[in-house]
């Protein structure tokens, strides 16, 4: 199995100098497709494999969520809850900060007939792109 080498490089405060420090370096698995960082700094890598992995700002592993395949989308912008879209599924679920899943739902036909993405609206609620008539809405989850 391939590995590849992952190094975050970040400006040092000596930015005059133009020098990068070398905060960590791990291995994966498999091909990384998508990396993220939330309002705390944690780091989050989603691999080919459909892995979510979690590492805190010195590279200590927090957590990991897999489910089947990819996700469309993987949004950990909140730090509390963190939104995992599957588009082929239609079903969504708001991971907690350790990466436990929280039951999935599905995006309802009434609400989208093609839901090719949603996304956090910053108010519990989420917005959808709804393919089949190129509208964008946005749905109330309570």
């Amino acid at each position: 199995m391939k590995l590849i080498s992952f190094l975050v490089l970040v400006v040092s405060p000596l930015l005059s100098t133009g020098q990068t420090k070398k905060i960590v370096s791990f291995k994966t698995s498999s091909e990384i497709v998508y990396a993220a960082i939330d309002r705390a700094g944690d780091f989050y890598v989603v691999l080919q494999s459909g892995l979510i992995l979690k590492y805190d700002k010195d590279g200590a592993k927090l957590g990991t969520y897999s489910h089947i395949g990819v996700p469309t989308l993987f949004d950990p912008s909140n730090a509390i809850r963190l939104l995992v879209y599957y588009n082929h599924a239609q079903e969504f679920s708001w991971l907690s900060p350790d990466l436990s899943v929280n039951p999935f739902q599905t995006i309802d036909s009434s609400i989208a007939i093609e839901a090719t993405l949603i996304c956090p609206s910053g108010d519990h609620n989420l917005w959808v792109l709804d393919d089949a008539d190129l509208s964008l809405k946005k749905v109330s989850l309570l």
